[in-house]
């Protein structure tokens, strides 16, 4: 019975992320709609951009290996990481990613400096209701395909510059790796000093994950006309509660 079950299990997942046969009109694949469906792919020079997205390769740290030092004239705030998170959405899909640590330097109300960690293992799917599919989803997410939590369990997000552009709101630059390649991102957050916290919400922004080498059912490199399409944008949206 166990070994009937695990092959129904295996059947459905295969179902999800290859193709079921199309009307005997086309005679063409149909692809399961997982994440969205798109139109005709496009064609595109994988060599360039390999090129573009492996511009720096890193050594990726392990779990038990951050340690936030203190920093000269500056105050530490330590990440809450049972409070803090990152949202995502990909296409139909959404969920969150939890943070492993995390650090803001301030001077004053200036945040000076800052680095944060998602534990990749932590990939959690929010809007499907049935089990089986959700978890196939995340575990498709975690692995090699994707974002290979097993190889790379860590995300680094760390600032490089910190602009104020309002009383609350600061705009933050810095270096994101995934899969040990690192590449520039910006966005905006509200950022509030409260007692002995700092409270950083973000707007939400986008980051095109074939900048990463996340290459898998990316419109830019499907070969088929009618092939099963993920968006190459990822949409994400951060809250950060760190204390002192």
């Amino acid at each position: 019975m166990l070994v009937v079950v695990l092959i129904l299990i295996a059947v459905l997942s295969l179902c999800i992320l290859t193709s079921h046969p199309s009307d005997g009109d086309k005679g063409k694949r149909q692809k399961f709609d997982f994440f969205h469906r798109g139109g005709k792919s496009k064609t595109s020079t994988a060599t360039d951009k390999n090129e573009d997205a492996a511009k720096t390769v890193i050594e990726g740290p392990k779990k038990d290996s951050i340690k936030f030092a203190d920093v000269q004239g500056t105050v530490k705030y330590i990440a809450d990481t049972d409070k803090s998170i990152l949202h995502w959405k990909i296409g139909l899909h959404t969920g969150y990613v939890k943070f492993h640590a995390g650090v803001l330097y301030t001077e004053g109300t200036q945040i000076k400096a800052g680095e944060f960690y998602m534990d990749m293992d932590s990939i959690i799917d929010t809007d499907i209701d049935y089990m089986l599919m959700k978890e196939t989803l995340e575990n498709v997410l975690k692995s090699s395909d994707w974002f290979s939590s097993n190889e790379f369990p860590l995300s680094v997000f760390k600032i490089t510059e910190a602009e104020n552009s309002d009383a609350d709101s600061v705009r933050f630059c810095g270096s994101l790796k995934l899969l040990n390649i690192s590449q520039e991102i910006n966005f905006n957050a509200s950022v509030q000093f409260i007692n002995d916290s700092i409270v950083a919400v973000s707007e939400g922004f986008l980051i095109d994950r074939t900048h990463w080498n996340i290459l898998t059912m990316s419109e830019g490199y499907v070969k088929d006309d009618n092939s099963f399409i993920v968006p190459d944008n990822i949409e994400i949206r951060v809250e950060i509660i760190a204390k002192h």
